[in-house]
Parts: structure tokens; C-alpha cells; sequence
């Protein structure tokens, strides 16, 4: 059985790569995935709280934007 954490990180994941984010208006981004994330877990028969979604939201995107940044410095330096 997959921890709470790690089923959170996968319904994020799957969430994300059901929409590209990346081209729709930010502030939309976070209800886009919320409800890719509690779709995922009714699929998956799993009950979440709101502050756990919340929670998994905000990680997942600091993890998305601290990415984001790192190619930002290679794609400007491959331009140099």
C-alpha cells in the first residue's frame, strides 16, 4: 500500500500532465489541479482533506517553479 504522501504526489503528477499548466493563466493553476487531484483519488477510492490537497498544491508547484529556474540559467547560458 502506497503512503498518503506518495499518493498525493502521484495524483499531483497525474494531475498536472492532464493539463499543461504551463499555458493556462496562472491564477487558474491551482484549481486546475485540485481537481485533478481529487478526481484522481475518487477514481482511486481515496478520501483527502482539503489542507492535504493544499498542501501537495503548494509542494508541487515549488518544485515546478525551482525547476523552472534552474532551465531558465541553462537556456541562457546555451544562448551565450
Amino acid at each position: 500500500m502506497m503512503s498518503k504522501e506518495k499518493f498525493l504526489k502521484a495524483a499531483f503528477n497525474n494531475a498536472v500532465n492532464q493539463v499543461d499548466i504551463s499555458r493556462v493563466a496562472p491564477e487558474l493553476n491551482e484549481t486546475i489541479i485540485r481537481t485533478g487531484i481529487q478526481a484522481y483519488a475518487d477514481i482511486k477510492g481515496v478520501s483527502c482533506t482539503k489542507d492535504e490537497i493544499d498542501q501537495t498544491i503548494a509542494n508541487g508547484l515549488a518544485v515546478l517553479k525551482s525547476a523552472g529556474e534552474d532551465y531558465r540559467y541553462q537556456d541562457w547560458s546555451m544562448l551565450r
